[in-house]
Parts: C-alpha cells; structure tokens; sequence
C-alpha cells in the first residue's frame, strides 16, 4: 500500500524508534464548533464523538426548528496487533479520543489542551479577508502544519506532514503568500485527535496509535444538498506492527425527533442506513409532528485494500489495483446490557463491527435477527421499508409481524483492512434527510435526497457555486426606503455575469444569472417574508415549474420580465420604525433540477426618516423624480 500512497503524495510517516509508544496523561477533549452553513446546525466534538458530550445534543433539521434527529454518533476503529486486540471506540462517554495529533514515536503530546480546539472557516470568511484584508480567528490561525487542508497560490497542496512535529506544529497558513484553506463545501470544520492521549476506560482496551484528522463540512444551497452535512476522516497509524483485521464503524444513536418511537433500516446496494418513524406522527418536544422524516447516513468512501486490476478513489484521485470498501454490515442493538444490547467491552465493540452479537453468534436474517432463521446476514432490516417488505421492522417475519418501536442504535461498519506502520486510510460519509407525504414516503424521499448526495461525491464535491450574495445599502428617506444592491469585483455575480456549469445536468448545461427578488419580512423573527418586487432578464423566463421526480410540484421562480435593476424603492412607511427587507439573486438553467439556483438572501433593517445626508443618484431620482 505505502508505494501506492506515496505515488498519490500521500504520507509516509518517519521511521518509528525502538521505543515504546506511552499512554499519555491528557484530561478529555472540551473543543467544539458547529456546523451551521445551511438547513442543519450539527455539533462538533474533537473527542471521536459527534452532537453529543453532554447537553445539549444538537443535530437541528431544520436549523431553527426545535427538533433534532440525531443524539449522538461517532467513529469506532478496532484491529489486532500481534493477535491482541486493540479498540476505539465509545458511545457517551468516556471518551476514547483525545486533541491533538502523535510525534514520530507514536506518542500523544504532554499536554493535549494546546490543540484543543475545532477550526471553522467557510468561503464567506476568505471572501471577507481578501476585501478588507482582515481574517477570521480560525481562517488566520487556520492549522497547515497539523495537516488542515490548505493550498498555495497556485493551486497546490500544502502538505507538510513529512516534516517532524516539532517543525511544523506551530506552522499556520500564511495568508500573505496566497495560501488558503482548501475548500469542500461552503463550510468546514477540523480537528486533530488520537487515541493515544489516556486509557481507554470504555472499552478497555490498549490504544491502537491513531491520529485521526476530521472534516465536516456543508454547502450553502437549498433543497436536499441544504439538508445534507458530509464527514471525512483520515487515519494516520502511527504503531510499530501491522494493525490487522481491521474495522470501522460509524455510529449512531439517532432519536430522531422523539426517541420513543424510531424504527431503522439498511439500503445495503447503496450503503445505507437509517432510521424512520414507526407511525406518521412523531410526539414530544422535539417532535416533527405529521409527517415524520427520515434520516440516513451513507458510506460513500470506504478504506483501500488490493485488488489487482481494479481501481480505488481517494480524495477524488485514482489507485490503480487497489479497491475502495464500502459498508460491509450494518447492525441495530437495543439499550441495555443482553447480548443484543450496548456494547461494554472491546470485544462487543469488535464483534458489532463484524455483524456479531455480543457472544460472537452471526446476525441471523429475520425476526430482530437473533435466532429467527440460521441464515447469516451482513446486514439487519435491508428490506423494503417504504412498503413494509419483508424483512423490516414493520414485517420482521414476512407475515407483517412489527417489532416495538423505540430508542434506536446503530453502527454501519466496513472491513476487515490492514494498515501497516506510516499507513493511512480515508474514509468519508454523509448524512441525509428526506421528508414525504408520510412516514413510508419519507424513505422514499430520504433515499431520492441520498441519490443527489452520492452525486456530489462522485464529482469530488465539486458543485456550482450559487450566486454570490448581493450586497445591499439603505438610504432612510422620509416615509421611504431605498433599496440599492451591488455586486463586487470579487463577486461571481459581477454585473450579473454569474454562469456556473451544473455537473448534474446535461454535459454544457450552465445556470445563468436571471434576476433578482426583493423580499419584505413581518419581524426579525420571519424567516420566510414575502417577495414583494422581481427584477428580471427580457427573456419570457416567468414563472418557473419545477417537478423533481418524486416531490411535489412546486413553483420555483415568479419572473415578470421586467428588466433587471438593481434599487427599489418601498414608500408609505411609519418614520422611526424598523422594518426588515432582503435582497436575493438567482439563477436558471432550464435542464437543471432544480431550475432556479438562489442565493443567500442578504437582509436588512431599514427605519426611515427625514433625510440628513447626501442621497445618492439613483436615490434622488426614486425620491424626487
């Protein structure tokens, strides 16, 4: 494998001295971060967990709304080192991640807190920098050294991980030379952690020597890829013997709105799973109501492993002769502590991975996959959910038998793989969310939102970029408002010259730059508004259909040919009030799906009053003719 990486320009790590790799004595992981670019506001934790350390668990679909559809999730990593086992992995807590990354022997840093911390940037903050030449904490303290993600001023990847820790762990990204984060999605988020930094009181198992990098990451974009967040990490093994018969495992405890009445399922040909509700309406505070969602998390890219004449992807880059993994089981457990229960040891943390039981007894097909038929299977409740096919939770015996409802676990794992010493393997995954007409439809949707996820991936996430958002003044006049908007140099709307290609649409197929929506808001609470002017292209582009198959038909754009311009004027108003307005461009492509491609709204609050200051020319001629 090291030649194959190395040819990629991937790491080989210095070789390791003879000495023992030493468990460290770090105190656990406080840093975290959100990710909040666009429908969902997730939690970040560097500790190996996600959402959840603690109140309050956050995995918010809608962001804003009061429900959330997952309580906690995770990574579990296990393998064996000379026949002895070496485990990963936890649920709650204690936590079996610590900040920060390994030297050249293998060991976790004396004190873990100088890396403790969660790095957040997003294309707005790059923009923001290059403008007005002042950056964002994280954008300028933004980690190259550790490993973060960074390019020159060519395009070139930063990586400066050959290098001993010592000389590059203070090495930030120099902003000055042209160099920059780079970017998948809008928005990411990193950290570094290991798992070398304490015992491992969960699992009790000895460490592994991991240094795993995490990325998550968001686009800024409506429909399902606004609903999307995505996850990669990449794990560095930093042990002195092969680590052999490996898994890993993607953990979830999803409590999707109220916990108590959850059902989960796989999409194996996809490498998909997920939880439903068992019933369309789903209770409690944080309950969706009527319909219910659902929620899915795929494995887009698993770990590599040889394979003569076939061809892996990693990062986007082609191995010749290796393959990618994807999700090898899938496997439910109740709380509890039975054999079909919450793991406690490393062993039942191994065994999970591999589509045991607790006691090392298969999944078997059937029932609640426990004795039900002596058929193995990889993968528990890969039926039909949708129409309640056998074998789901709502037709566990083909007969229509349902099993109770509840709170809900589940790990999608992939394996067995080896990583030699100065190895590594990247892994990457999203997390999906689709809601129908009603609790079955919901899968329906979940999986049609996945198809447009998997997508982004097979193009390396690189997506269109929506319209920049235009950038809008307020002249206060008296009982008037003047809207007036721009767009800069730097914009990819300068003089409505926005033309993106759409890698979904036919080959050639580009979104072009079509007008603009001028929005007026009852409160600063209101985050729908009401459109109450459009500026648009001369082109008989009006009112816009769009029918995405398996959704609703809905409109998508209301033009009216009026000519695009760039000011509004909003008369009638009480003086000294506040009202709130926006300000959106957007785009069409009429091969695309969606057709209409928005910007983020730019919004402001306006009061007007009698004027006291020079009114600019447009606003002259608004105001006085």
């Amino acid at each position: 494998m090291k030649p194959i990486l190395a040819a990629l320009a991937f790491l080989l790590l210095v070789a390791v001295p003879a000495r023992a790799q030493q468990v460290g004595t770090c105190s656990p992981s406080l840093g975290e971060g959100y990710l909040d670019i666009n429908n969902v506001r997730a939690r970040i934790l560097n500790n190996g967990n996600l959402f959840y350390r603690g109140e309050p668990h956050v995995y918010n679909i809608p962001k804003g709304s009061s429900s959330n559809a997952i309580f906690a999730g995770g990574i579990w990593l296990g393998g064996q080192v000379g026949g002895a086992l070496r485990v990963a992995a936890t649920r709650y807590g204690p936590y079996e991640f610590w900040a920060g990354p390994l030297d050249e022997a293998g060991n976790a840093p004396a004190d873990c807190g100088r890396y403790d911390r969660i790095y957040k940037v997003s294309k707005r903050d790059v923009a923001r920098f290059e403008e007005s030449g002042t950056a964002s904490p994280d954008l300028a303290d933004w980690p190259t050294g550790l490993g973060a993600p960074t390019i020159d001023a060519d395009g070139n990847d930063v990586n400066l991980l050959s290098q001993p820790l010592a000389a590059r762990r203070d090495r930030k990204i120099n902003l000055a030379a042209g160099e920059r984060p780079k970017f998948l999605g809008d928005q990411m988020l990193w950290w570094v952690m290991n798992d070398m930094g304490n015992t491992h009181n969960d699992s009790d198992a000895d460490p592994i020597g991991a240094e795993v990098h995490g990325l998550a990451f968001a686009f800024d974009a409506p429909g399902d890829i606004g609903n999307t967040t995505f996850y990669k990490y990449n794990i560095f093994y930093k042990g002195r013997v092969p680590l052999t018969d490996t898994y890993m495992g993607i953990f979830s405890d999803p409590d999707m709105g109220d916990f108590g009445d959850d059902w989960v399922g796989s999409e194996p040909t996809r490498g998909v799973g997920y939880v439903w509700n068992s019933d369309n309406f789903d209770g409690g505070g944080e309950g969706y109501g009527t319909p219910p969602p659902a929620v899915g998390y795929d494995f887009f890219q698993g770990p590599i492993v040889p394979s003569p004449g076939d061809v892996a992807h990693v990062s986007g880059r082609e191995v010749p002769n290796f393959k990618n993994l994807g999700m090898t089981s899938f496997v439910f457990y109740n709380n509890g502590g039975g054999v079909t229960e919450d793991p406690g040891t490393a062993e039942d943390y191994y065994n999970y991975m591999q589509a045991r039981w607790k006691d090392g007894k298969p999944i078997t097909y059937g029932g609640n996959g426990r004795d039900f038929s002596d058929t193995p299977t990889k993968y528990m409740f890969d039926g039909d959910a949708a129409n309640c096919g056998y074998w789901t939770e709502c037709n566990s015996d083909g007969a229509g038998a349902k099993i109770s409802p509840g709170d809900r676990r589940f790990v999608l794992s992939t394996g067995p793989f080896t990583i030699n010493p100065g190895d590594q393997q990247e892994i990457v995954y999203g997390i999906v969310y689709g809601m129908g007409t009603d609790n079955f439809n919901s899968v329906t949707r979940m999986l049609q939102a996945d198809e447009l996820a998997q997508a982004a991936f097979d193009v390396n996430f690189d997506l269109a970029d929506p319209p920049s958002t235009p950038e809008v003044s307020v002249t206060a006049l008296d009982g008037q408002i003047v809207l007036e908007w721009t767009n800069g140099p730097r914009s990819n709307n300068y003089l409505e010259s926005y033309r993106q290609l759409d890698p979904f649409a036919p080959p050639g197929s580009y979104f072009e730059f079509q007008g603009y929506d001028v929005y007026q808001y009852a409160d600063i609470a209101d985050q729908v508004g009401k459109v109450i002017a459009t500026y648009d292209k001369v082109d008989n582009v009006k009112q816009v259909l769009e029918n995405i198959p398996g959704q609703p038909g809905y409109i998508g754009a209301t033009g009216r040919d009026s000519g695009v311009q760039t000011y509004h004027s909003i008369g009638g108003l009480v003086n000294y009030k506040e009202y709130y307005f926006g300000v959106q461009a957007y785009a069409y492509n009429e091969t695309s799906l969606p057709k209409v491609f928005r910007s983020t709204i730019a919004r402001v609050v306006a009061t007007p009053a009698p004027p006291s200051a020079t009114l600019s020319e447009s606003a002259q001629e608004l105001a006085f003719g």
